[in-house]
């Protein structure tokens, strides 16, 4: 089994599209506000990248930024996609 596409809804009519295509060596994770999109593309195999990605969606979904235990839930999310 294989994960390519997992959407999330955040609070304040935020939500994030993360997905892998086959083949590709990278996720993109795109969050979707009521102001606009923002894309940003992460290597599948960079765990402080997949991190870093991890607290931004944190920060972009819940509004706020979030301690270890906030961010890891996110984390969880992008290794399901990842090569790791």
């Amino acid at each position: 089994m294989r994960i390519t596409e997992v959407h999330i809804t955040g609070e304040a009519q935020n939500f994030a599209v993360i997905k892998r295509k086959a083949g590709s060596d990278s996720i993109e994770v795109e969050v979707i506000t009521p102001t606009g999109n923002n894309t940003v593309r992460v290597s599948a195999n960079d765990d402080k990248g997949l991190w870093e990605a991890a607290q931004r969606l944190q920060r972009q979904l819940d509004g706020f930024r979030g301690c270890g235990g906030d961010v890891r839930p996110y984390l969880g999310v992008l290794q399901s996609l990842s090569d790791l």
